[in-house]
């Protein structure tokens, strides 16, 4: 057990480290650009990170549970099943998302969203790519026992590479929201190509040549978790997507500073359940209920923890920090923020229930629970913002979570207490 807390703690390092360079272009750019344009900013951001969620379309959890069935211990060499899951889900993601990122290009040029340009419609497709790839690489990585090496382009190297090409533009040409985007899609593609530089590092059979019969297979496979993906990638980006569609760009730029600064808890319990996802899968495997349950109560209290002590920091001095480092506009960010701090402690407590269902192969279950988190967030969300503003969105971000993260905890202490 001393092992999993120091390995989540490393991760959970190098995710404060991410935040440690992720706040201060996020604070300089609600500084730099208008707040309209802030806004914009921030519906382009929260689609993309929905690409880096759901582009592997669930074959990034399938590739790290496979994976970490199969390889073996000791220092082995990698057995050929392991290479050709890594070639088939590399070949069916890229495949899948440059198709995505034409359509959306074409979707961009005929229905733009006002306040943005050609150039923003190329940077935001361009991007999408290289964002699904991050993550299902991500889930390879991990498969193969590197969680460190997966975690370290996606926290800290797209937050320091998209700070350095900003500042670039900064001394030079200077910034606007076109800038912005294209520096975020460039600074995606530079990660990528780091990512898959490790990768092959680790080792990665570039001609296991995939076959339609295992590909189908896989596909299938990770259709359920996809699903259970989207309704909590869409759930967890719909409030910015609802805050701009009732209540307009400078709500959502408010919002979005809510949910930065708020959801910062996150990355210990996605730490935690990053760290302990290829050991629920071994338990599950094995049908090692008492393991597999105590695992998770470590889980739980690893990441209930902080998030606990988190709250209680912005609690007491978050209102400062907001009137001290951000323009007056943001003044009333104080009051959400704390509110999805909230949202983050439930999620700390219950949520990786949710990952032991989706390494148990037990996703559908996750899927529904995050439908009905989908519906309460999107639905309640549209009606609380249209009688108490911001903070009828944050409200409705509580209650989806109760319904996702509880219910997923209710079910696994139910059935793996009856196996």
């Amino acid at each position: 057990m001393g092992k999993l807390v120091s390995s989540a703690g490393l991760l959970v390092l190098i995710r404060v480290l991410g935040i440690g360079i992720q706040a201060p272009v996020v604070i300089w750019l609600a500084r730099t650009l208008p707040i309209v344009e802030m806004g914009v900013f921030s519906v382009a951001y929260a689609y993309l990170g929905l690409v880096r969620y759901l582009g592997p379309l669930g074959l990034d959890q399938i590739a790290l549970r496979r994976i970490a069935q199969d390889l073996p211990q000791g220092g082995a060499p990698i057995p050929d099943s392991v290479h050709r899951v890594s070639m088939h889900t590399l070949v069916f993601v890229t495949g899948l998302n440059v198709v995505v990122a034409l359509l959306a290009f074409g979707i961009l040029a005929l229905w733009a969203p006002e306040g943005l340009t050609a150039v923003d419609h190329l940077s935001v497709s361009l991007a999408m790519p290289a964002f699904a790839l991050i993550g299902l690489l991500a889930g390879q990585t991990r498969g193969l026992g590197y969680n460190l090496l997966a975690q370290v382009p996606d926290a800290i190297g797209i937050h320091l590479v998209f700070a350095a090409l900003l500042a670039a533009f900064a001394l030079t040409s200077g910034v606007g929201l076109t800038t912005v985007l294209l520096c975020l899609c460039a600074a995606a593609w530079i990660v990528l190509l780091f990512q898959a530089l490790l990768r092959v590092r680790i080792g990665f059979r570039l001609f296991a040549f995939p076959d339609l019969y295992a590909l189908t297979g896989l596909v299938r496979e990770g259709i359920t978790v996809f699903q259970a993906a989207l309704f909590t990638g869409l759930s967890e980006r719909a409030p910015i997507f609802v805050t701009s569609a009732v209540l307009g760009p400078a709500a959502t730029a408010l919002m979005e500073i809510a949910i930065r600064f708020g959801n910062v808890a996150t990355i210990i319990t996605g730490s935690v359940a990053a760290t302990l996802s290829p050991r629920f899968a071994r338990h599950a495997h094995e049908g090692n209920q008492q393991a597999l349950l105590q695992t998770l109560l470590l889980g739980a209290v690893m990441a209930t923890v902080p998030a606990l002590g988190y709250f209680c920091v912005l609690a007491l001095g978050a209102s400062l920090a907001i009137e001290l480092l951000l323009p007056e506009a943001y003044a009333d960010a104080y009051v959400p923020m704390l509110w999805i701090a909230g949202a983050t402690v439930i999620n700390a407590a219950f949520g990786i229930a949710n990952n032991v269902l989706i390494m148990a192969g037990d996703g559908a279950k996750v899927m529904y629970f995050s439908l009905g988190r989908l519906l309460v967030v999107a639905g309640g969300g549209i009606l609380m913002a249209q009688a108490f503003g911001v903070i009828g969105v944050c409200a409705a971000i509580i209650l989806g979570t109760i319904v996702r993260d509880g219910s997923g905890m209710l079910w696994v202490r139910r059935v793996w207490r009856r196996a």
